[in-house]
């Protein structure tokens, strides 16, 4: 490259430094990045510019050839003029979405050689047969090489993206027309190549945390949050996917809000898309009742979608409902959130919940095998006469009153083979009751069948305040024959449904202190609530009727 050319392409330089900047602060609002070009027809040239068959036009001959004139002796680009006056050549096409000229760089330079005056010499910007075209017009002082500035600062507003196409018409119609002329270093330094606009995708994904697994799943660690464990394991609980040898494991603990994010796709990712705004995912938790939720959320951008869904006891099939999800977000990060109590509920530390087969975009969960409810189909209906026990409960940790059972049974209100006990338990804990379900002809356990709790039992005037999950009783009996909140679970293949009733009131309010000996009466005030659980009803199954006496503890006053 000859001193000449040096000199031209430090200026270039200088000038693409100032206006990349320029461009730079408006780039966001162009949807464009900054890119000078240089046409320098040589070897290395890659913008992309053209001479010869289709560029030219009005009968125009132009090449690339090796200049012998003046100081520039690199490649140049020739030019012959053609017979009409407004013959020339389209030497660059840029890609459409581009921008050879700007509002904030308007300036093109080109070195032109001749050794005639030329009068008019017409640089041409333009975009497609509707987009509006520019141009500016420049003299020629036939003096060999000269560097000629053409500035398209006249005219509208700038177009964005429509100026893709430069042509040279060396001595346009009224000006001389020289037969033959050189051109180099066409410079755009106002260039912008429009941003490349990745599209999004929603692939199919299904997370099952085997070996083979190629969701991209993050399994605990720098997942976890607000106290949470999570870590994979093969050793989950049985009645689980078919098949599945690995599951996530989730400990729940710590704050109201912790969970842990179990998935991180690709930037241009959605893990739910139209159609396919369902997760479905086998979940097992520790207890019926619980307030699952998975969040979806963006790596770039602000906001969230949530869905929850409450748990039976064991596994099931879970189905969580983003279809208020926003399209236009790339949904690429999921996190759940076992036992999630922000709104309403007590925590249980160290509760072992399992997840597994989350299913995103259409994927496939898992079918469960034996012992868990599929969630995607009802439990199994039960129309005879069931019997439903309190798991634990006997003469040493409660006291019966049997009279009490069979005058209600007499009086009608229950069905025979009802139990009543009360049991002291300690105020403002949770207790996790168990109850075994079974068809009360055979004594065979009624497996996958709903089960309801009823807390503060109506008729009972329970005081204490309760809940399971996201069912509250209030502790104010409203004297009209409904229980104070009801809440169901569905039993395991043993028949067994597990709840966790969690107790909110105050020491001051409760019972005294019973001492180790468990199998007494309450004394002093009495804080209760009185709890059952039924397939069909008090009428129809044989049940347990226990009141739960909450007590002070021992260094209570």
């Amino acid at each position: 490259m000859n001193l000449k050319k040096s000199r031209l392409l430090s200026l270039a330089t200088s000038i693409l430094v100032m206006s990349a900047s320029i461009v730079g602060i408006s780039a966001g609002a162009a949807n464009a990045a900054s890119a000078p070009v240089t046409v320098t027809f040589e070897s290395n040239d890659s913008s992309g510019a053209s001479l010869g068959g289709s560029a030219d036009f009005g009968g125009n001959a132009s090449s690339v050839v090796t200049s012998t004139v003046g100081a520039n002796s690199s490649k140049v680009g020739k030019i012959v003029n053609g017979w009409e006056c407004w013959s020339g050549t389209t030497f660059l096409i840029d890609a459409i979405g581009n921008q050879l000229i700007s509002d904030t760089s308007k300036v093109v330079t080109v070195d032109i050689y001749s050794e005639v005056a030329i009068a008019d010499i017409l640089l041409k910007v333009e975009g497609g047969l509707t987009d509006p075209a520019r141009e500016v017009h420049k003299a020629h002082t036939g003096s060999g090489w000269e560097t000629l500035t053409f500035d398209f600062a006249t005219g509208p507003a700038f177009a964005p993206g429509n100026y893709i196409k430069a042509s040279l018409f060396a001595g346009f119609c009224g000006s001389n027309h020289p037969a033959e002329v050189l051109f180099d270093n066409v410079a755009f330094p106002g260039r912008t190549v429009a941003d490349v606009v990745i599209p999004r995708t929603t692939p199919t994904k299904l997370v099952n945390f085997e070996a083979n697994d190629t969701s991209g799943y993050t399994a605990g660690g720098t997942g976890d949050f607000g106290g949470v464990a999570a870590s994979k394991t093969g050793a989950a609980p049985a009645g689980g996917s078919v098949g599945s040898t690995q599951a996530l494991k989730i400990v729940s603990q710590g704050e109201c809000w912790a969970g842990t994010t179990f998935m991180l796709a690709g930037l241009k990712e959605s893990l739910v898309s139209a159609g396919n705004t369902t997760v479905t995912a086998n979940l097992y938790a520790p207890a019926a009742g619980k307030d699952v939720m998975v969040k979806l959320e963006s790596s770039v951008s602000p906001g969230a979608v949530e869905a929850h869904v409450t748990t039976v006891q064991g596994w099931q099939r879970v189905s969580f409902d983003f279809s208020s999800y926003n399209p236009a977000i790339d949904w690429n990060k999921a996190s759940i959130f076992p036992d999630f109590t922000c709104v309403t509920g007590t925590k249980v530390a160290g509760a072992e919940y399992y997840l597994d087969d989350v299913a995103f975009n259409g994927a496939t969960t898992a079918a469960l095998s034996t012992g868990g409810n599929t969630g995607g189909g009802d439990p199994v209906p039960f129309t005879g006469n069931a019997t439903v026990r309190l798991a634990g409960l006997d003469d040493t940790n409660s006291v019966n009153f049997p009279d009490v059972a069979g005058e209600w049974v007499g009086l009608g209100y229950a069905r025979a083979g009802v139990a009543y006990r009360t049991k002291l338990v300690p105020v403002g804990s949770t207790q996790r009751l168990t109850f075994v379900a079974s068809n009360s002809a055979t004594g065979a356990p009624l497996a996958n069948t709903t089960v309801t709790l009823v807390l503060g039992k109506a008729w009972a005037n329970s005081n204490a305040k309760v809940s399971v999950g996201s069912a509250v009783a209030s502790g104010v009996e409203c004297w009209c024959g409904n229980a104070q909140a009801t809440v169901t679970g569905v039993t395991n293949a043993q028949g067994l449904v597990s709840f966790d009733v969690v107790n909110t009131d105050v020491a001051a309010d409760a019972a005294d202190y019973p001492g180790a000996n468990l199998a007494v009466a309450p004394s002093g005030k009495k804080l209760v609530t009185q709890i059952s659980a039924w397939v069909t009803s008090v009428m129809q199954d044989s049940v347990d009727i226990v009141d739960l006496n909450y007590f002070k503890p021992a260094e209570a006053v």
